[in-house]
């Protein structure tokens, strides 16, 4: 069980990672509605990206959950300090630490 959500963490994580990297519209207009310059966009790609690889691999699972968990605090101060919901960064992060406490 826990294994399948690793993997569909993972598969969020790559996915929205690339599309920042990648420069889709929507992930561009997310970081211009949030305030925050392109260099942000791609340096929260590239670490999305990298932490959804880590989720894949047994021996980085725990840092990646890690960064990924401080990510998801990053987000949802971003979503409370615009006025947005922070219900899916602390719904992914819950999950997050699922996976860690189940992580052997």
């Amino acid at each position: 069980m826990i294994r399948i959500l690793r993997w569909l963490l993972a598969l969020v994580f790559v996915a929205g990672g690339v599309s920042k990297l990648v420069g889709v519209a929507s992930a561009v207009a997310g970081f211009e509605h949030f305030g925050y310059p392109p260099w942000f966009r791609l340096l929260i790609g590239a670490l999305e990206t990298l932490g959804g690889i880590g989720l894949l691999l047994p021996a980085l699972v725990r840092p990646a959950v890690a960064g990924l968990v401080g990510i998801m605090i990053g987000a949802v101060w971003t979503l409370v300090r615009v006025g947005d919901s922070p219900v899916p960064p602390v719904v992914v992060g819950a999950l997050l630490g699922l996976v860690l406490a189940r992580n052997k």
